[in-house]
């Protein structure tokens, strides 16, 4: 390294192109010459432990949702079923649970974006949870560099989420039709003994 000149080997090379887009690049390469202080190291410890409240809460949430869904099920699920009437309006109010318990998810991750300040607006802080939970990143903006490590988090908890209630789904799905097929081998095996007049 010559003479005067300060060690930025950590520091990314951003093209000028990227800056112009993406306002977190921007400031990004203009903080690439700037010396970083103790609380920068810390920051990571700070980012983790603010985002392991949210992501315990919503996981609490997902659980709750998911019991409420599969005792649902077993207590009203097996008799609609087994009857054969209302299948669809079940399903639907089914379908209703498990999306709430994913808006409400979200909900809890928007709020703990707003009140630790990464987000000015709620509906700003919703938008772009929304985004990172589904995995869907239009990359329309990015958390502030002290709390970015949020946005990784987030989608970890709307991925998991997301595998859980699918695995609830299929199972009671697989339930439902092994319900259903009962139901039409007794009805048919009921038919096959009425004697023909």
């Amino acid at each position: 390294m010559p003479p005067g000149e300060t060690n930025t080997a950590w520091a990314p090379r951003i093209p000028a192109r990227l800056c112009q887009n993406f306002p977190a690049a921007a400031a990004a390469a203009a903080d690439t010459g700037k010396e970083r202080n103790a609380m920068d190291q810390v920051t990571p410890l700070v980012e983790i432990a603010a985002g392991t409240v949210p992501l315990i809460v919503s996981l609490l949430i997902h659980g709750v949702g998911m019991f409420l869904v599969q005792r649902a099920f077993r207590t009203r699920g097996v008799r609609v079923f087994t009857s054969g009437r209302h299948e669809q309006l079940f399903l639907a109010g089914m379908i209703v649970v498990l999306l709430t318990t994913h808006l409400v998810e979200m909900l809890v991750w928007a709020v703990a974006l707003v009140l630790i300040q990464a987000v000015t607006g709620f509906r700003d802080a919703f938008y772009y949870v929304a985004g990172t939970y589904t995995t869907l990143g239009y990359g329309e903006g990015t958390l502030p560099k002290s709390w970015r490590l949020l946005a990784p988090m987030i989608a970890i908890s709307g991925l998991f989420a997301f595998g859980w209630t699918t695995g609830v789904l299929l199972n009671l799905m697989s339930q439902a039709a092994v319900l259903n097929a009962a139901r039409d081998i007794a009805a048919s095996a009921k038919t096959d003994r009425t004697p023909n007049s």
